[in-house]
């Protein structure tokens, strides 16, 4: 059975939070870290991502939302997102944003370099 996560950016400061996911009536969003249980932090409901239950070629937990780069040339994309789609986490091209592909086949190949929802300088 995989291991059920979510990851949000926090509110106040911008980092991010792992744990659990509680949403309120009134739509606030919660992240409850697994090792505090009861400790719940609001973040950006936009930015929250389930976990995959995979992991990339160095070992970095794979969320929905997360970028990445592919190290060979396979006839992929090089880069791009994970998007949950019709019940499976894909692979899509940042470029041309098609739906690409089911990530598991990738997971020897890819790199997580971040989030969409991190600001790049």
């Amino acid at each position: 059975m995989r291991e059920i996560l979510f990851k949000g950016m926090r509110v106040t400061t911008g980092e991010w939070e792992l744990g659990n996911l509680h949403v309120h009536l009134s739509g606030m969003t919660d992240i409850i870290p697994t090792e505090s249980g009861c400790t719940f932090i609001e973040v950006d409901p936009a930015t929250v991502g389930q976990y995959t239950g995979l992991r990339d070629k160095n070992g970095t937990k794979i969320f929905e939302g997360d970028t990445w780069l592919i190290d060979i040339d396979d006839g992929l994309p090089t880069e791009g997102y994970i998007e949950h789609h019709c019940g499976t986490f894909m692979l899509v091209d940042k470029d041309d944003t098609e739906l690409m592909e089911p990530i598991g086949g990738h997971v020897t190949t890819i790199v997580i370099t971040g989030n969409i929802f991190e600001v790049k300088p």
